[in-house]
């Protein structure tokens, strides 16, 4: 079963998928891929990384990440950051897949954010970076196989994800 994994920065996908890699998945992320093609670059830096995905994916396709960790998938494997219609179109011809999408309220955004120190209290330009990854998502949002609201309780966050196993 491949599970993916997509929705807002600092939402709660990290839960999710390490409830999911206590249950034997393999975990694949597709920002781990451009951070691993980052390093090679020397451009391991937040604007390296952006600039790569975007050189990356307008020369090769959206999909490019996508395919290195296809090429690569086990038999139970999470993929996080899924954000492109194109990587949901190739993952959905697998009869195995499916998506669930995990989303905060930005203000519990913020308040993670702020706790992980990656926003100050008073950074606007990140907090409307932070806003505006909803309207990105939308379109993925409308073909998920399930959704979980961060924060819910443990309890819930696992029955949800043991829907998920179950239907496949």
């Amino acid at each position: 079963m491949i599970i993916g994994l997509c929705g807002t920065s600092i939402a709660g996908r990290a839960e999710v998928a390490a409830y999911l890699i206590t249950k034997g998945f393999a975990y694949h992320s597709i920002m781990l891929e451009v951070e691993e093609e980052a390093k090679k670059r020397g451009q391991n830096t937040p604007e390296g990384k952006r600039k790569i995905h975007e050189d990356c994916t307008k020369r090769y396709g959206k999909t490019v990440f996508l395919k290195r960790i296809m090429d690569t998938i086990a038999k139970d494997t999470i993929i996080d950051c899924i954000t492109a219609r194109e990587e949901l179109a190739l993952l959905k011809k697998r009869k195995d897949f499916s998506l669930i999408g995990v989303y905060s309220p930005n203000e519990v955004r913020f308040i993670r954010a702020r706790a992980q120190e990656l926003l100050e209290e008073s950074d606007t330009e990140k907090r409307k970076k932070i806003t505006d990854e909803i309207a990105e998502l939308s379109e993925l949002m409308k073909q998920m196989d399930a959704s979980i609201v961060y924060p819910s309780p443990p309890a819930a966050i696992i029955a949800k994800v043991e829907e998920i196993l179950k239907r496949k």
